[in-house]
């Protein structure tokens, strides 16, 4: 089955949400906003679904740690080709990092805990 959208769609909607993760509403753009307040988007993973993408969460998660850990080691020994790059790259990659750490890598625990504990109970 072919993907919906090109990836260039998904990247520039995974952007809008990481940059606007953290703002006040006022500050946000009407697309932000819209994608901000909903709250239930109809996406439903099956049992097995839903590790494969925590498991490509987490993965992510300590891929982006071990270049923020390269990229701020670059700075400290000064050994980083343009010092300014470096310093914005780390900015979007700590953006990146809270969005996927404090909202999604916690939402598909809960789910997962969620899924054990009804399958258990």
């Amino acid at each position: 089955m072919p993907m919906p959208h090109h990836h260039s769609h998904f990247e520039q909607q995974a952007r809008l949400a990481i940059e606007s993760h953290g703002q006040p509403e006022h500050m946000l753009s009407p697309e932000a906003l819209e994608m901000r307040r909903r709250k239930h988007t109809g996406v439903e993973l099956s049992g097995a679904e839903l590790p494969v993408l925590n498991n490509l969460v987490f993965e992510k998660i300590k891929s982006i740690e071990s270049e923020v850990a390269e990229l701020t080691r670059s700075l400290e020994q000064h050994t980083a080709a343009n010092e300014a790059n470096v310093k914005e790259k780390l900015h979007d990659l700590s953006k990146y990092h809270d969005m996927l750490k404090n909202n999604l890598a916690e939402k598909l625990s809960k789910e997962i805990t969620d899924t054990e504990s009804e399958r258990d109970g």
